[in-house]
């Protein structure tokens, strides 16, 4: 679960990612708590399996362009199939977990500036997130 989270969201210039948060273990923890959640152990299991069907390797012990070309496949559901559906189900729940883990620990926290209940003199929209917000309302072009 390290190394997939660490693909999906790399340590970069910016941001310290995911292994630095925790969000592995953050999906861990999440999956053996919530019963909704899908079977931790199964769905890894399938990504191994389609590893070897295609690699002849684990996916903690392949190539790296070869991690990369499975999560390709698996991180779209235009590629859904009776083969791939079960691993775009489990690559969109670790996305979206991973994303979760981030954002609530500390390391994402700082990458994003938030600066909890702070009293601010002024409060201001960025331009891009204002004009980017406007292109997509219903009011635009009116």
């Amino acid at each position: 679960m390290r190394r997939l989270s660490d693909i999906i969201i790399p340590r970069t210039e910016h941001s310290k990612g995911a292994i630095d948060s925790g969000a592995a273990e953050y999906i861990d923890f999440l999956a053996a708590a919530a019963p909704s959640s899908p079977n931790l152990h199964g769905r890894l299991g399938w990504l191994d399996g389609a590893m070897q069907k295609r690699y002849q390797s684990t996916f903690v012990d392949a190539k790296p362009e070869q991690q990369t070309a499975i999560l390709d496949l698996i991180a779209w559901r235009k590629n859904d199939s009776p083969e791939l559906g079960p691993g775009i189900a489990f690559f969109r729940w670790a996305r979206n977990v991973g994303g979760d883990g981030l954002l609530h620990q500390s390391v994402g926290i700082a990458d994003l500036g938030y600066m909890g209940n702070t009293a601010v003199s002024q409060f201001s929209v960025p331009k891009e997130a204002l004009e980017y917000a406007l292109k997509r309302s219903p009011f635009a072009g009116s």
